[in-house]
């Protein structure tokens, strides 16, 4: 009986380190969800698991945040109708903007939150000249200069 123990506990061991090694080749080790602290990215996270689009993640983390559940949920079931689609993700977004479309004119006072940084505004030439009490090092320079030219007299 030992015997058969002991080859079960080889063979378990052993398909272990044959998993391992795998798991090290095709790098499909899955990471600690530690990063993931507010709602909204569990959701974004949960649907591209769904949609099988991983490498988007923060797409739909981006879309779960700003846009209406109603709206992303009516897409990803509409995606859920076809399920030997290639690519779920085209089939979501073609689908998320029909759906926004719509929202949008139902809705004119919807907005999509600009994710752009705004342009500083340019300066004028009084703006670009040195303020008062600052000196650049040009000069600095020549004060430095005069000062000494001052002392030789």
């Amino acid at each position: 009986m030992t015997t058969t123990v002991k080859s079960k506990m080889l063979s378990a061991t052993e398909l272990l380190k044959q998993k391992l090694t795998e798991i090290k080749i095709n790098g499909d080790r899955e990471k600690p969800a530690n990063y993931i602290t507010q709602e909204f990215q569990d959701y974004g996270m949960r649907l591209a698991h769904r949609l099988g689009d991983i490498k988007n993640k923060a797409i739909y983390i981006r879309l779960s945040k700003i846009i209406p559940r109603a709206i992303i949920e009516d897409a990803a079931s509409f995606v859920s109708d076809y399920p030997k689609a290639k690519d779920k993700g085209k089939i979501f977004m073609w689908k998320y903007r029909q759906l926004l479309g719509e929202y949008k004119a139902k809705h004119p006072e919807f907005k999509l939150p600009s994710t752009r940084k705004p342009k500083k505004e340019a300066k004028t030439a009084a703006e670009k000249l040195p303020k008062e009490g600052r000196v650049s090092s040009r000069q600095t320079k020549a004060r430095q200069g005069m000062q000494d030219n001052y002392k030789l007299l």
